[in-house]
């Protein structure tokens, strides 16, 4: 056994061969080590020492041995403990529920995960707002799209905000396959609303406007940022200027350009070449 792990491990032997019995925090820091050196082996004789002397695993222990399970693939390993801490811990049940979410998703088990939000409800639990952006984004990586969609669409229903990690992941993933309209449409739900859009979604919004020829509602739009003082990145900025200039929009490619230099930006030589051509 090397590293971090080793050297808790012989400071945990020391510990007992000194006659000292380790607090709850010396086991779930030894715990957590062992399941950070993927050692199932340990940490499984870990836990099991914890258990018969009454100690509780800290939901960091818990986060910890989880996503080993998952990676490692040994999911009846993942459910029975989150059965033994939602009976067990202090901790709240839907932050025990969220993790093991989290971590399925992360291995791709959505069959699984299915199977434990039926659970969730039929505990009475609701989905909070980190529930939702766990399965926002656990099913866009999966390449769900449709469910990704649906918990995005009820969760923007309920006014709970996306995070930015899942909104940028669900454009990315829609810009990928074309769905440039599911785009625009999520846009304006999170417009009417108020909400924010990061640098990289507001370009992404962009470029569907241009993608479907309206290059009229992506200058209304580009427009409605800058009001809001967000501006996107100058890399950004500079792919906009080329498309602006591609769809006969110089004026528009100009003004962005002197945006840039009064913000001490200075455009590449391919956005100046394409307003010069």
């Amino acid at each position: 056994m090397t590293g971090k792990a080793g050297e808790a491990a012989n400071i945990f032997q020391n510990m007992l061969s000194k006659g000292l019995l380790p607090d709850t925090d010396i086991y779930n820091m030894l715990f957590q080590r062992f399941c950070q050196a993927k050692n199932f082996k340990k940490a499984r004789e870990l836990l099991g020492v914890l258990i018969r002397i009454g100690a509780s695993l800290s939901i960091s222990s818990y986060r910890s041995h989880v996503r080993l399970m998952c990676l490692e693939g040994k999911l009846d390993f993942a459910l029975s403990l989150k059965e033994l801490m939602v009976q067990e811990s202090k901790s709240d049940s839907l932050v025990i529920y969220n993790i093991l979410v989290f971590y399925l998703l992360s291995a791709g088990q959505t069959m699984v995960v299915n199977k434990v939000l039926n659970e969730l409800q039929e505990k009475g639990l609701l989905f909070n707002e980190v529930t939702y952006n766990f399965l926002v984004y656990g099913f866009c990586k999966c390449k769900d799209i449709s469910t990704c969609m649906h918990y995005l669409s009820t969760m923007i229903s309920k006014e709970l905000r996306p995070c930015y990690r899942s909104l940028i992941t669900v454009i990315t993933y829609l810009c990928d396959i074309g769905e440039v309209g599911k785009i625009l449409e999520l846009s304006r739900e999170i417009e009417l609303r108020g909400w924010v859009l990061g640098s990289i979604a507001q370009n992404a919004v962009i470029d569907g406007h241009l993608f479907q020829d309206k290059v009229q509602a992506a200058e209304h739009f580009l427009d409605r940022m800058g009001d809001k003082g967000l501006i996107p990145r100058s890399i950004n900025y500079d792919n906009l200027i080329k498309r602006f200039c591609c769809f006969g929009r110089l004026n528009k490619a100009i003004d962005l350009i002197n945006v840039m230099l009064k913000k001490g930006n200075i455009p590449n030589s391919t956005g100046y070449d394409s307003v010069i051509h």
